[in-house]
């Protein structure tokens, strides 16, 4: 399994999204280019404050837009000011002000978003992406709209939810739970020691990782519960940096097994390396609490689909996929 130096923009807001859905009337899918560098995901797309440069992250809830570029713009409405928690990797403990504006994201003339963003400072994700972006792309956008990302081809094609299972390609379902903050899938993983565990893993577009799981696995894996050492791999997420520990593994098998991965390796946290990460497993306790994420360094491997009218997510094999 490929590894690569880990950042994850995952975190999540207190509050329920608010969305504003686009017009039903059916139009043609869109396609346009994706940038996929430094194992992050970038779009450039055009909105009433000029062209944007946004980071493409499933693991961050509400779509947000820097509050620079809107107090450049000074014409867009805005509510009045509020504080926001944040919840992700590193470990101090961060509040951001933030502002709400309604906004509409193009690819030329047509409309591929439209809804609730949060202007907000967008210094802590620029600074652990070391790139600077005027926003990020949430979760509630691949609500809205069928949204297909092939990595390899560097390309994003975004159709009408209705239209999802009609896009010519072959679907192979990953089981798994939509939910209003990812989708979440099972997975299980065979480590190095001869243990073995289940996990419910988040597909994170934000991270660079393979897989990342929390610190409680520590144990099974082998693992020290609370080193001090300083051996550990270095982070930098939007609570600042952290630290956590690479742990070879024998298989990892994904969704409902149809994808495998042999003889790699993943990520396990130290404690504190990600702040309250209870919030997920509270808001999704009628279904499953979520263990870690899935990053890009597996997903780059796939042709990846959000089907918010199925309420799933599809995984083609590619000619760098393993499988089973």
């Amino acid at each position: 399994m490929k590894f690569k130096h880990l950042f994850s923009l995952a975190f999540f807001f207190f509050g329920l999204c608010e969305l504003s859905l686009l017009p039903a009337q059916a139009r043609a899918p869109i396609a346009f280019p994706v940038t996929y560098s430094g194992g992050h995901l970038f779009v450039d797309l055009d909105s009433d404050f000029g062209k944007l440069h946004l980071l493409l992250d499933t693991g961050w809830d509400r779509s947000a837009i820097s509050s620079q570029v809107v107090n450049t713009a000074g014409s867009i409405p805005v509510t009045k000011g509020r504080t926001i928690s944040l919840q992700g990797y590193g470990s101090n403990s961060v509040a951001q002000a933030y502002r709400s504006i309604t906004a509409s994201l193009r690819v030329g003339q047509a409309e591929i978003y439209s809804g609730t963003m949060d202007a907000m400072s967008m210094d802590p994700p620029s600074k652990a992406l070391n790139e600077h972006v005027d926003g990020v792309l949430g979760w509630d956008f691949f609500e809205q709209r069928c949204v297909r990302l092939d990595y390899g081809n560097q390309t994003i094609t975004v159709a009408e939810p209705s239209q999802c299972s009609s896009l010519p390609h072959s679907h192979a379902t990953a089981d798994g739970h939509w939910t209003a903050e990812g989708m979440v899938i099972p997975g299980h993983i065979d480590f190095a020691n001869g243990r073995c565990a289940t996990a419910m893993l988040r597909l994170d577009t934000g991270s660079d990782a393979s897989i990342f799981l929390r610190s409680e696995y520590r144990r099974i894996a082998g693992l020290e519960p609370n080193p001090t050492d300083k051996s550990g791999h270095y982070g930098e997420g939007t609570n600042g940096p952290y630290q956590s520990d690479l742990v070879r593994t024998k298989r990892v098998r994904l969704g409902d097994g149809w994808l495998t991965f042999s003889d790699g390796a993943i990520l396990i946290g130290r404690p504190g390396s990600r702040l309250n990460n209870i919030g997920l497993s509270q808001l999704l306790k009628r279904r499953r609490s979520v263990d870690g994420e899935i990053g890009n360094a597996i997903l780059e491997r796939l042709i990846v689909t959000f089907d918010p009218f199925a309420r799933k997510v599809y995984l083609e094999p590619t000619d760098r996929t393993v499988k089973k």
